[in-house]
């Protein structure tokens, strides 16, 4: 058994607030940890306040992203992650033909997994001949 003592001048907040926002902290480090390791953003290098509130909003977003796309995997029973799945579909090319002095793009035909991982983010349908 663990026991944990957790510490706090809030003398307003329960026990149980108390507990629940130390786990929403650690959920939040967690949450930067993996942001920084999913967009490979780090370290940060910026000496201007603006440029760092700017670095910080785009790992915020990236990670609430990765989030929303975890959840739609899971509401289609889809057992990838977020990054899996972008892994998979980073094997979706698109391909410049020439043809009669006439430029198609054209991308290759989805894998059924693929098309199931494009249709749980809200694609339902899959356009091969792209702008």
């Amino acid at each position: 058994m663990v026991m944990m003592v957790l510490y706090s001048d809030a003398n307003d907040l329960s026990t149980q607030d108390i507990a629940r926002g130390y786990r929403t902290l650690t959920r939040v480090e967690n949450a930067f940890r993996e942001i920084k390791n999913f967009i490979k953003l780090r370290p940060i290098r910026h000496y201007k306040d603006y440029r760092v509130k700017a670095h910080v909003a785009i790992c915020v977003i990236a990670y609430l992203i990765e989030s929303l796309i975890e959840q739609d995997l899971k509401r289609a029973k889809i057992k990838f992650t977020a990054r899996k799945s972008l892994e998979l579909l980073r094997d979706i090319s698109i391909h410049r033909l020439n043809l009669v002095g006439k430029i198609l793009n054209k991308a290759d035909l989805p894998t059924e997994l693929e098309m199931k991982i494009l249709k749980s983010v809200g694609l339902q349908k899959f356009d091969r001949i792209v702008p």
